[in-house]
């Protein structure tokens, strides 16, 4: 269910309807429209885009935006800390328009895509608030209230991390435990759990086993008939005692989702992982999976990185900017001059950081994929500026109650988790029909995870030591602390299989991509040639690469780029 708000004249009003309904028809969805007249000849209304008679919220989460008329011809609207649901504004017909689709922003403006934006994207694979691509198109940043009306937007923050963080284990446990089961209790029958096996969902599966949801449908992705990490995951599946489908890796069913970019996604982010995890959500929708009925909500382990493990690496972050600057500056030049970022090896993983600490502050250093800014795409200096001073404010706007190891967590999980993680199944689902839950990402989750110290939840420096605590009372040691690989396809094949490489040189590299103004089309070049070699590229490269392929594709699958009413 998605949604959209007017207020402002009533001369605008039949447009924004006709415009919403239009999209609405493009999504192949149905359109409920509430108007509500006030005085001095404004209008208010609400139209909500969905699969009609489905609320698009879950009981017992809080992680979705809030929208209510509220008094004197405004809106009020509350936007969670960190949820994959977006919330956008832009002046169109002489009032506001309020979103959470960015595609019906680019109805609206015909998609002139803003630079500041863009080069964002490119650089975290997300786009901040307040940040969009698209130009006249401003997104409204987690953790506040807004009072909205036709002049005005007026911000409070309603999301403040702990001032006073237990250290205390035992209380960090039932913290963590106790809202877990709340929202896992919550779930309606036959609800799904992408599973990966890991520490994040089998925790996850761990308390419904707990709470006797033997009725949870657990889904895992397999790359291959051996693949390690899928057969780890029956193993804990057996454990619990709960069943566990899983579905093959089909390189031809990924190839697939590149024609899907926009039809899918309400924005554009970079995360390869989005290829077989679309495929996953799509087998999860799909009415021959052995009987299984279908979900009427998700369950997904994102974000317990980012409250519980990033942070556990500041002190190695915080050593590469106590470097003096004069070796900065010479690792960053070793690294343009060598171009590193066209292999993957260790002086290349090295000199990534280094270059990104003489660029940025730390906290955007660390949550940057890559160190391509200034070599494979660029905007001028003054929009540079402005981005960076405004992602600083957002960083500083936790202020002193939080720790610089807590800022940075929360700033993943805004940024990173909720950014370019949790939109790979949330928007494909609930234009479905189906409403998903991220615990870890649920502001009750967020609030109790900065009520713990850094020294408890990732203790003695192992990363999500806390989780692995409360996971090791259901699972044996030998299934709860093993090493595990992330959820990536093999990139080689992947980008150099020939529908990718198509979709590479007739859409990435086309003479019309709007992107490219700001990319150096050499480079890019020579990343699609190389990919097209299956070259082993840096993880960086393969980021970036694949940031501006979702994007370029997203782009161009819109139903128009060009303007359909004067804002």
């Amino acid at each position: 269910m998605f949604f959209s708000a007017y207020v402002g004249p009533e001369s605008g009003h039949a447009t924004w309807e006709a415009v919403v309904t239009a999209h609405a028809r493009w999504l192949g969805c149905e359109v409920s429209l509430q108007t509500v007249p006030t005085a001095a000849g404004t209008t208010r209304a609400i139209a909500r885009i969905g699969q009609i008679g489905l609320d698009g919220a879950i009981a017992g989460s809080a992680n979705w935006v809030t929208l209510a008329a509220a008094q004197d011809a405004a809106f009020d609207v509350r936007v969670p800390p960190t949820s994959p649901q977006h919330c956008y504004t832009l002046t169109a017909f002489r009032g506001r328009v309020l979103t959470d689709d960015l595609r019906l922003c680019a109805a609206l403006t015909g998609a002139k895509l803003d630079p500041v934006g863009v080069y964002a994207l490119l650089l975290y694979g997300s786009t901040p608030p307040p940040f969009t691509v698209l130009r006249g198109v401003t997104r409204l940043a987690g953790g506040h209230t807004y009072r909205v009306d036709v002049d005005t937007i007026k911000a409070t923050r309603d999301f403040v991390p702990d001032a006073a963080p237990t250290t205390d284990g035992a209380v960090a446990e039932h913290r963590v435990a106790a809202v877990l089961d709340r929202l896992i209790g919550s779930l309606p029958a036959n609800a799904l759990l992408f599973f990966s096996g890991g520490v994040d969902s089998a925790l996850l599966a761990a308390r419904a086993a707990r709470l006797g949801r033997r009725d949870l449908q657990l889904l895992n992705y397999a790359f291959s008939p051996s693949d390690p990490e899928a057969a780890h995951a029956l193993r804990v599946a057996s454990h619990l005692k709960l069943a566990c489908e899983r579905v093959a890796h089909d390189e031809a069913r990924m190839t697939d989702v590149l024609g899907r970019f926009a039809a899918d996604y309400a924005f554009p982010f970079g995360d390869l992982s989005t290829l077989p995890t679309n495929v996953l959500v799509h087998a999860a929708l799909s009415d021959g999976r052995g009987g299984s009925t279908r979900p009427v909500a998700a369950l997904e382990g994102t974000g317990a990185d980012g409250a519980f493990g990033l942070s556990a690496g500041y002190r190695r972050y915080q050593r590469v900017f106590d470097m003096p600057r004069v070796f900065r500056t010479a690792g960053d030049a070793a690294y343009r001059w060598l171009r590193l970022w066209r292999r993957n090896t260790y002086l290349e993983r090295a000199l990534r950081f280094v270059r990104k600490s003489t660029r940025m502050r730390m906290g955007p250093a660390v949550m940057a994929h890559s160190a391509l800014d200034g070599i494979a795409f660029d905007v001028p200096a003054d929009f540079r500026a402005g981005l960076s001073e405004r992602l600083g404010q957002e960083i500083d706007a936790f202020g002193e109650s939080a720790s610089a190891e807590e800022r940075l967590s929360l700033l993943d999980l805004a940024w990173v988790c909720a950014g370019r993680m949790a939109p790979k199944t949330f928007d494909p689902l609930r234009s479905r029909g189906v409403r998903t839950i991220y615990p870890y990402l649920e502001p009750e989750l967020v609030q109790a995870s900065t009520s713990v110290t850094w020294g408890v939840k990732s203790a003695r420096g192992q990363a999500k030591a806390l989780l692995k605590t409360v996971l090791a009372r259901d699972l044996p040691a030998s299934l709860v602390y093993r090493a595990k690989s992330g959820f990536t396809p093999p990139y080689r094949t992947t980008l150099g299989s020939a529908p990718l490489q198509a979709f590479l040189h007739d859409v990435v590299l086309a003479a019309d991509n709007p992107l490219l103004e700001w990319c150096d089309p050499r480079v890019i070049r020579d990343l699609v040639t190389r990919a097209g070699g299956r070259a082993e590229l840096s993880v960086g490269a393969v980021d970036f690469l694949w940031a501006l392929t979702f994007a370029s594709g997203w782009v161009r699958q819109l139903p128009s780029r060009q303007p359909r009413h004067a804002a």
